[in-house]
């Protein structure tokens, strides 16, 4: 019997596996503990990601989370577990180690397939995660393996899943299955959080066009920023929606003015870069701050919009978290418009962005996969460029 010094958690299902896996990572991290994150299937290369053993056993260290293994080599953007002898090494020395054990393509429930999950004799504990959203949308909607929840919950593709069901469907199709595999290793369901919308307020423009900055000329007595920045903060005070916002700029003046308003302000010191750079700014500040997880998903906004109204917005993101796409944009039927969005998968392709080659750059390139939501009032996406 396989038996580490540190304690073992496998986590499997599907609906917030990430998030959980970051959370619990920074929770024992913070109380000094030394943290190792990899998989047995694969996972989403992020940026410090550490593809090499001995490099790893270098980057342990109490108080930090180590995230590593092996290159995958199919996909460049996802690592996969090491070989056993490097993962038993870099195991030995972690107090915790945290294990994705099996993927599910962002769905909200599974039951997984003879294969899954793929967990090791040292497991110390087994979690399965459910996600927040399942209950209410149809099998067919919610489900991967829909033909396999439908086995065990006794209903049809397309009739909607209640709590009940849920329930049902990680019972059956994972718990009872991994006691028996597992006896004596404690298996814990645990319902996924709900999914966050991270917006990012684009305030850092250079204002070239407009003869002088666009963005503090006053409009119906209000900065034009702070138009914007407000509008926002009423979706993130409403609460109807898991949200929070940041805003990145260069402008001392949008710093003050939104000093106590719960946004959190970002410095872009090299604006000139394009609005790649203030994009990168805010996205760097959420990873920093270890707000992204797995099922979020980032909103960009920009502050030459004076006249997009918060409804407009939240309706967006309401449609968006009630679809299955990855990525969105709002439209005025004939081209992609800002705002846009991406889930957290897209932020290492986001990170590699230059120039002024903004989110839609990764929209454009992938037009099939986009939730595309009309807006009828040309004026709420107007960009004001010139006086």
């Amino acid at each position: 019997m396989d038996n580490p010094k540190g304690k073992v958690v496998y986590v499997c299902g599907t609906g917030g596996k990430t998030g959980y896996i970051f959370r619990e990572a920074v929770r024992a991290a913070r109380e000094g503990k030394s943290v190792f994150v990899t998989t047995t299937t694969h996972i989403l290369r992020e940026e410090g990601t550490i593809t090499d053993g001995a490099e790893a056993l270098k980057k342990l260290a109490p108080g930090k989370v180590l995230v590593a293994g092996s290159p995958d080599p199919v996909n460049d953007r996802k690592i996969v577990g090491f070989p056993e002898d490097v993962y038993r090494a870099v195991r030995d020395r972690a107090d915790l180690t945290l294990v994705e054990a099996d993927g599910a393509r962002h769905a909200q429930i599974k039951v997984p397939y003879p294969h899954e999950p793929v967990i090791g004799e040292d497991a110390s504990e087994i979690v399965v995660i459910y996600g927040a959203r399942a209950a209410g949308l149809s099998i067919r909607e919610a489900a991967y393996n829909p033909e396999g929840v439908s086995s065990v919950t006794g209903k049809g593709l397309d009739e909607i899943l209640t709590e009940s069901d849920v329930e049902t469907a990680v019972r059956k199709g994972y718990v009872e299955v991994l006691q028996k595999r597992f006896p004596g290793v404690p298996v814990r369901p645990v319902k996924g959080a709900a999914r966050t919308f991270h917006m990012i307020l684009l305030a850092a423009g250079m204002s070239t066009r407009f003869g002088s900055n666009k963005l503090l000329y006053p409009i119906d007595g209000r900065p034009m920023y702070r138009i914007g920045a407000d509008r926002l903060l009423e979706i993130v005070r409403k609460g109807a929606l898991r949200s929070d916002l940041t805003v990145v700029t260069q402008y001392p003046e949008i710093v003050d003015g939104l000093k106590d308003t719960g946004a959190d302000v970002v410095i872009n010191p090299d604006p000139a870069r394009g609005i790649s750079s203030s994009l990168q700014c805010g996205l760097r500040h959420l990873i920093k701050e270890t707000r992204l997880f797995g099922d979020d998903f980032i909103v960009v906004f920009a502050a030459d919009q004076p006249y997009l109204k918060a409804e407009t917005a939240e309706n967006f993101m309401r449609a968006l978290n009630k679809s299955s796409f990855r990525l969105g944009a709002v439209t005025d039927g004939t081209d992609m418009r800002n705002p846009c969005a991406f889930a957290a998968e897209y932020a290492g392709e986001l990170l590699s962005l230059k120039g002024d080659a903004g989110g839609k750059r990764v929209l454009k390139a992938r037009r099939d996969k986009v939730f595309l939501f009309p807006v009828k009032n040309e004026e709420e996406l107007e960009d004001i460029d010139v006086l």
